[in-house]
């Protein structure tokens, strides 16, 4: 008797530690962080549900909040109309949908529901994957044939690379890079 009783305790508390989920997805996509759980069923008046945000500075706030029978939210400007639960929270999925996303809804998110006396936890951690910006090609300085043509890579974090396209000779190069065009094209 005493090790059944021993496997129903740790059933029950394996069912409170909750989930752990990281996902990754791409900035102004839909996502939807899971959160099941079997609570909403004995007493639904009792039950509570909150979503809450930790950010990657460590600052934490109530996303989404449901308790007595009414939703609560605690929105910034900036999630409004993109945040909510994704389906019958009531029925067993609380989970969390935000839609578009953006970068700034990277964090960890802790979904914690509670009805008589019973808890259940979920982790996600949501990291927001931005798309490279698009290349930018500019013409410095003045054409005057082949000879005066660079080309440089451009993009957020400022000129990438640069290289002639003729007239090579070995002081444009630093030790170690070959001078000779075919010869450089190999070592990139």
């Amino acid at each position: 008797m005493s090790l059944l009783l021993l496997l129903l305790l740790v059933s029950y508390y394996v069912g409170t530690l909750g989930t752990h989920t990281e996902i990754k997805r791409v900035a102004e996509e839909k996502v939807t962080l899971p959160c099941h759980h079997q609570l909403g069923l004995p007493e639904k008046d009792t039950l509570d549900i909150e979503w809450l945000l930790t950010d990657n500075e460590g600052n934490q706030k109530v996303v989404i909040t449901y308790s007595s029978r009414h939703v609560y939210n605690n929105l910034t400007e900036e999630q409004k109309g993109r945040v909510a639960f994704a389906s019958n929270f009531l029925a067993g999925d609380a989970s969390l949908q935000i839609e578009p996303l953006k970068p700034s809804d990277e964090g960890r998110y802790t979904c914690k529901v509670k009805n008589s006396g019973r808890y259940v936890w979920s982790h996600v951690i949501l990291k927001v994957l931005v798309r490279p910006s698009k290349p930018k090609c500019e013409l410095e300085g003045k054409l005057c044939g082949a000879s005066n043509c660079t080309v440089c890579t451009k993009h957020r974090h400022g000129c990438r690379s640069s290289d002639r396209h003729s007239g090579w000779s070995p002081a444009d190069f630093p030790l170690g890079v070959a001078a000779n065009p075919k010869e450089r094209q190999r070592k990139i």
